[in-house]
């Protein structure tokens, strides 16, 4: 009996769609802002680092609401029981005794080092993604080129949760804000 590892607010985009390859229609009915994996680059990059509940930020859907509603498309039951536990409140649902609660993100001010600051640089993430192509090199070589104090300003359509967190990985400091016209403008900076 093969068994399929429970999808929970961990699992990645990968792994969901190459568990459930019908995952990826239901995914876009219901994050349409990641229409953009169907572009191969993307698709190799940014479903490998993306898991669910950073999908599920950036359509300001929870991950229990985003697992929830992709278990009942694709006709996987609510919950995985195991030793008939139920779910404790606020917990993602995986059942594993070492989850802790979810908790949820502390809205992000805006820091010192982001407010009144004239950007060294621009990029709009939606004309690179629009020839096909990953920003997360070119954002991240803009990055490296900053000098102390100054800013790099990235616009994009949707919220580059996974951009986010490759540069905070790589130590730069990141400050996202959404736009009056719906985009999002991403500051880094050293």
């Amino acid at each position: 009996m093969t068994t399929t590892k429970p999808i929970t607010k961990d699992t990645t985009i990968a792994e969901l769609f190459a568990a459930h390859p019908k995952a990826e229609q239901a995914l876009l009915a219901l994050l349409p802002d990641f229409a953009h994996l169907q572009n191969p680059t993307l698709r190799s990059t940014i479903t490998k680092v993306t898991t669910l509940e950073r999908a599920a930020a950036t359509a300001d859907l929870s991950a229990e609401d985003l697992l929830q509603k992709l278990r009942s498309t694709l006709g996987l039951p609510d919950t995985l029981p195991i030793l008939n536990k139920p779910a404790s409140p606020g917990h993602c649902g995986c059942f594993d005794e070492d989850c802790e609660p979810e908790q949820a993100p502390a809205p992000q001010t805006q820091p010192d080092w982001a407010a009144n600051t004239r950007p060294a640089t621009s990029i709009n993430a939606d004309e690179i993604l629009a020839k096909g192509e990953s920003p997360l090199e070119p954002v991240t070589t803009a990055a490296r080129e900053l000098a102390q104090g100054q800013i790099l300003r990235v616009t994009v359509a949707f919220h580059p949760t996974p951009m986010i967190q490759t540069l905070q990985d790589q130590g730069y400091k990141t400050y996202c804000r959404s736009t009056d016209d719906n985009r999002f403008e991403l500051l880094i900076s050293p």
